[in-house]
């Protein structure tokens, strides 16, 4: 992340008191994520503290006493017969953008004189706004442990939300078809639905 964005056409900015707009609300790339409840500026002191102690919870350690560690490993190799190594994953997109100036003028300075120079650049987040997307494989109680760490880094309130998964025909339960056709397994079900998409593509003809 940088500290100042690249292209910067005025510096001397109107400070933002009131967050319009509901952009950024849904999850666009991954299943999980954090979201604000709360207004606030968010500088990038702020950001870096939160960011360091999220992303280091789910980073591997490495061991010291690497003789030890595969003795222990080996003596629970043998104990499960079936040993299944799954890679952990861990992907993360913060969705942070510091573009609005904060101007300050010098100590023992009189009023007047045009505005003061800009000090600190700052990312005006709204409530509501997805702030990090997240794909893992890493259990959800685990995830809340470090949230709980991390939040005290951030002068916001944040919540974990998840993407809810799909109903197949959830909609359609309550029409007059399903009253009239007693359904027995899945794939039934779906054979019944063919032929009646089939039906109706050839009335339109």
């Amino acid at each position: 992340m940088q500290k100042i964005p690249n292209n910067i056409k005025k510096n001397k900015s109107h400070k933002i008191k009131t967050y319009k707009g509901k952009k950024c609300n849904k999850l666009s790339h991954y299943n999980s994520g954090l979201k604000t409840k709360s207004l606030n500026y968010l500088t990038w002191n702020n950001f870096e503290a939160f960011r360091k102690v999220y992303i280091r919870a789910f980073r591997a350690r490495e061991v010291k006493n690497k003789k030890n560690f595969k003795l222990i490993q080996s003596a629970r190799k043998k104990k499960k017969k079936k040993a299944t190594n799954k890679k952990k994953v861990n992907q993360i997109i913060f969705k942070a953008h510091f573009w609005s100036p904060l101007t300050k003028k010098p100590l023992q300075v009189r009023m007047g004189k045009g505005k003061g120079s800009p000090y600190k650049w700052v990312f005006p987040c709204s409530s509501n706004r997805i702030l990090m997307e997240q794909l893992t494989t890493i259990r959800k109680k685990k995830v809340l442990r470090v949230l709980e760490k991390a939040k005290k880094k951030i002068p916001l309130a944040l919540k974990y939300v998840e993407r809810k998964k799909k109903q197949l025909f959830a909609k359609r339960y309550q029409d007059n078809i399903f009253k009239n056709y007693n359904h027995g397994s899945y794939a039934e079900l779906l054979s019944f639905f063919k032929n009646k998409l089939s039906i109706k593509k050839k009335n339109e003809y």
